[in-house]
């Protein structure tokens, strides 16, 4: 996905914004907040696609981070790559604080001797019934292969590879 397409350009309106004074600068505000979200929305895309869920919150914190360092902004560079760089942080701290809470939830719910008996058997049955390519998937992953050699393997992208493994770990959690 190619981040500077004309409707995520977010340089124009903001020297829209920078340039206007009084009521205008209320208006011009009001036109770069939407390209300042799909810009941000597209960011997260790129950077964490597997946490669709959380995106409203993350692209609202990254819109008012912006907005409130707004004038701080020195033109050294250009708008968007400034805007990128804020927006990047924020889904770096996002994901951060996303594995520091699961790895504290998983530590809080570990099972007894006995439901991890019952998890291990109900696990060996899921895989068990694993098919195609998610079947031989897990295979390679479990047998240490790179995603580059999977992803040629599976005639796809390694980051590709890298999602739907993912994807798979979430399912066979979900399903445990």
């Amino acid at each position: 996905m190619k981040l500077m397409q004309s409707n995520l350009d977010v340089n124009p309106a903001f020297e829209k914004w920078r340039s206007s004074t009084g009521r205008e600068k209320e208006w011009s505000l009001q036109e770069l907040i939407p390209k300042m979200e799909r810009f941000a929305t597209a960011i997260c895309w790129q950077r964490i696609p597997d946490h669709t869920d959380d995106f409203g919150a993350l692209v609202n914190g990254i819109v008012w981070r912006v907005i409130k360092k707004a004038e701080s902004f020195k033109s050294k560079s250009r708008f968007s790559t400034w805007f990128y760089k804020i927006a990047v942080n924020e889904c770096n701290d996002y994901l951060r604080n996303y594995k520091e809470r699961y790895e504290t939830s998983l530590e809080e719910e570990m099972p007894t001797a006995s439901q991890g008996v019952d998890a291990r058997i109900d696990l060996i049955d899921l895989l068990s019934r694993l098919e195609g390519k998610d079947h031989l998937l897990f295979r390679m992953v479990a047998e240490g292969e790179d995603w580059k050699t999977i992803g040629e393997k599976l005639g796809i992208s390694g980051d590709s590879v890298q999602r739907k493994w993912r994807r798979l770990k979430r399912r066979l959690r979900d399903a445990v």
